[in-house]
């Protein structure tokens, strides 16, 4: 069609509905079972759900309204739709479905249960990627009203458990009852998840929100600890330096820091020095002594030495060890023996290291002791004011050491009041508690929560009747053949003449002969009224009358031969106005002539039942007369010229100029001539036949003729100011039903 679907009536679109209605039922039951099949076919899902009420342990404060508290459970509320749908509460949820015994790491909720640990929770959940996957499409949290609704304080778990029918073959109401009983089991193992994993996540933000009262509490105590510390640190880098270890000292001997207890610790720390550079000097007589005493098989060495060097042990005993050996070998050997003068020479030789690590050891501490007296001697002999700045120093540094301990007493005094006070408010209340209203259902193994057979049957109708009323617009759209009078009138640009039903062969009828007629055939009484009207379009319209018409189609098969038998035999029956019985070739007003000018398929004789001996093509090629080719059909006043039996010789007889006198012959002696010719578009010859007749009738077969060649077969026929009077809609549809039809 032209027009666009919505400037389209009612009528046409119950047409394109109902000429397509066969393909619409065959895709809308194609869809309905295609749907059918897969919702059978299909596993079934289980649902179970468990109700939460989020409930506040302590009653309402005087500073709390209705308004606050419900808007703090639904924040609540919102958060725990997270925790539910954890990894570490789907993973410990699959892994308790699976009886996967508790690992070293478990943990221990308050009241008793134990649980999985962090760490196996996340080696199961590295391993079991799809699994968790799956879970969590089949896990959700729903609220009353929907997951937008905020202000509310009941949830649900629920969970939807796929039928496994790769367990249970062949699938059937066993695998169904395993499937609603592991849909219960695992929202059991959620909820039980969720519940431990919710009271080890309210203990850690109970821990952090004390420690950070407490911090909050004793902030000012820290700062002042902080402060005497980095005080005190200053200090002692900027203003004591080496003198750190003397001032340590001083404090720790004397309790006055007056001059004079300060220069008798002084003397005190000399009179020290004396006494150990005595001791060195004793020490460094002795070793002669020692060295004679180590030729005798016993050798004894002071204590004294001992502790002043450990080397003394080890070489005395290496003394010892060689002398035994030496003893040993003089029972067996000669002196001479060279083993012997090894361990001689061996014996010597460590003797001489032992005293010379004695002597080294005895002048490295006279050293360092004299150097000390010798730094003490001239602090006790130095200015009164070098002795008074360092009790200054130390002074000082006492106070401010006892100015941290002060500040270090206070704050934890501070920390142990804040967390004696924060533990007694935790113990007092919880936010909210959880309350199990309903545990997780057991789904009925009958009924399944998916698949809906009555929605997806409605779905399916729905999606069928909407792909096939798109298949019969776009296949109307794509059909450019011509349907209907507005389509032929908007795209081809004539008017319809007439609309022919597919009547079949009732358009023709035996009919009884009057006295000298020919062949008895006539038109159907239900085809009589739209030939009369045919011929009346054609004959009767305004303006001059044409003499004669040119019936042909645009391309075979198109009924064009029908069309002018029919019209021809129409006209003779209403035009009847002199007496019958006159004989051919008198001039008789009234009386048609029909023509078979069709060369290439002629069909007259056969539609009319008559002999085809001699005719148009014997009249034309000189062998014939015309009113031997004549033949007379029933008692009316029709005519027919067959094509005859020379109608191969196509160019003798549509010769211009001879076929221009031959009309002109029959136009004399008929009030009306009708010519069937071959189709316009295959051939010329109704080209050549449209500007010798005065009036041109297109004959297109409904819903098959293309409106593209009825266009072309037009303008052909439009040659030589020929003018086409206009269409024939033949062996049109009417798929519309009457009842229907009348009330669009």
């Amino acid at each position: 069609m032209a027009t666009s679907y919505p400037t389209r009536t009612l009528r046409e679109l119950a047409r394109v509905i109902f000429a397509r209605l066969v393909g619409i039922v065959v895709i809308l039951v194609v869809v309905v079972a295609g749907v059918l099949a897969a919702t059978a076919m299909s596993r079934w899902r289980y649902r179970s759900r468990a109700l939460l009420l989020a409930h506040p342990a302590p009653p309402l404060g005087p500073l709390e309204s209705a308004a606050s508290l419900r808007d703090r459970l639904s924040l609540f509320v919102v958060t725990q739709r997270e925790l539910i749908q954890s990894d570490y509460v789907l993973g410990s949820a699959l892994m308790r479905l699976d009886g996967v015994p508790f690992g070293p790491g478990a943990i221990v909720a308050h009241d008793k249960k134990r649980w999985y640990g962090v760490d196996a929770v996340r080696q199961f959940i590295a391993g079991n990627t799809e699994r968790m996957a799956r879970a969590r499409r089949a896990v959700s949290v729903e609220t009353p009203g929907g997951p937008d609704v905020t202000f509310t304080q009941a949830f649900s778990i629920v969970v939807d458990w796929d039928e496994d029918r790769s367990c249970i073959t062949p699938p059937g109401d066993e695998s169904r009852a395993q499937a609603a009983e592991r849909a219960q089991a695992f929202a059991e193992c959620v909820l039980e998840g969720y519940l431990i994993r919710r009271a080890s996540l309210e203990i850690e933000r109970a821990k952090q929100s004390a420690e950070f009262a407490v911090s909050q509490a004793t902030a000012a105590a820290k700062d002042s600890l902080d402060a005497a510390a980095k005080d005190l640190e200053v200090f002692i880098a900027k203003e004591l330096k080496g003198d750190m270890l003397l001032v340590q000292n001083m404090l720790g001997g004397i309790g006055e820091m007056g001059f004079q207890s300060l220069r008798t610790e002084f003397q005190g720390e000399i009179n020290k020095v004396d006494a150990r550079l005595a001791e060195l000097a004793a020490l460094r007589a002795q070793i002669p002594k020692v060295t004679a005493a180590a030729k005798t098989p016993n050798v004894v060495v002071p204590q004294s030495l001992l502790e002043a060097n450990p080397y003394l042990g080890k070489s005395l005993e290496s003394i010892a060890n060689l002398r035994l050996q030496i003893n040993n070998l003089a029972q067996k050997y000669q002196s001479d023996f060279k083993m012997l003068k090894e361990s001689r020479a061996e014996l010597e030789a460590n003797i001489a290291g032992l005293l010379d690590e004695l002597g080294l050891m005895i002048t490295q501490e006279a050293a360092a002791l004299t150097a000390r007296k010798a730094k003490l001697t001239a602090i006790v002999e130095g200015e009164k004011t070098q002795i008074a700045a360092l009790a200054a120093k130390a002074a000082q540094y006492k106070r401010k050491k006892d100015d941290l301990d002060a500040a270090q007493a206070i704050y934890s005094k501070r920390r142990e009041e804040a967390l004696a006070a924060q533990s007694a408010q935790a113990l007092a209340s919880t936010p909210v508690d959880i309350i199990v209203v309903d545990s997780p259902t057991r789904p009925d193994a009958g009924s399944p929560h998916r698949p809906v057979f009555w929605l997806n049957m409605l779905i399916s109708v729905l999606a069928g009747v909407v792909l096939a009323l798109m298949y019969a617009f776009l296949a109307d759209h794509f059909d450019h053949s011509v349907k209907s009078i507005d389509d032929v009138e908007d795209h081809v640009g004539v008017d319809v003449l007439a609309s022919i039903p597919r009547l079949g062969r009732r358009i023709l009828r035996a009919a009884p002969g009057g006295e000298g007629a020919g062949p008895s055939v006539a038109l159907a009484p239900q085809a009589e009224e739209i030939f009369r009207g045919l011929w009346a379009s054609v004959f009767y319209g305004p303006g001059e009358a044409p003499r004669s018409a040119l019936v042909c189609s645009a391309n075979r098969s198109e009924g064009a031969t029908t069309v002018a038998v029919g019209m021809a035999l129409a006209g003779a029956d209403a035009a009847a106005l002199g007496p019958p019985g006159m004989g051919p070739g008198e001039a008789e007003p009234g009386r048609v002539l029909l023509v078979d000018f069709n060369l290439r398929a002629p069909k007259v004789h056969r539609l009319l039942r008559l002999p085809n001996e001699a005719g148009l093509s014997d009249v034309l090629a000189g062998g014939a007369d015309l009113d031997q080719a004549v033949r007379r059909v029933g008692p009316g006043r029709l005519d027919v010229l067959t094509v005859g039996s020379r109608a191969d010789r196509v160019l003798e007889i549509l010769h211009a100029d001879r076929a221009k006198e031959f009309l002109s012959r029959l136009q004399e002696r008929y009030e009306r001539v009708i010519l069937d010719a071959a189709p316009a578009n295959l051939y010329p010859d109704a080209r050549l036949l449209a500007g010798l007749v005065g009036a041109v009738v297109l004959v297109a077969h409904c819903q098959q003729t293309p409106r593209e060649a009825l266009m072309v077969a037009r303008k052909r026929l439009q040659v030589d100011a020929a003018k086409a009077t206009g269409v024939v809609l033949n062996l049109r549809k009417y798929p519309i039903p009457k009842f229907v039809y009348r009330r669009v």
